[in-house]
């Protein structure tokens, strides 16, 4: 069996097991539950839902457990977007509005 392997959004620390997180499952380090929306791989705040599977539940708080059959855990970032993404997104807003 392959291991699976990715990353609490928050704080980074890493999941790495036989397989996916469970319900119960928690960080260790800052206690958030491993099986939520955002730390889906299918997690996309641009889609419909948040999610790029379509016709998936509504889930309400994003970053508790749920039930969603379709989770399947990401290597993500600590705190979602990377700094230097951050950065290159704000370079270009303020060179659409003139900022720069």
């Amino acid at each position: 069996m392959a291991r699976i392997v990715g990353n609490c959004w928050k704080c980074g620390s890493q999941w790495e097991s036989d397989s996916q997180p469970g319900r119960g499952d928690a960080c260790p380090r800052c206690d958030l539950d491993f099986h939520s929306c955002r730390n889906c791989r299918h997690h996309d705040p641009r889609y419909h839902n948040e999610c790029r599977v379509p016709d998936t539940e509504f889930i309400r708080d994003r970053e508790k457990a749920n039930f969603c059959d379709q989770f399947e855990i990401a290597a993500k970032t600590p705190g979602g977007a990377g700094g230097k993404d951050l950065e290159e997104a704000r370079k270009r807003f303020n060179r659409l509005f003139g900022g720069e």
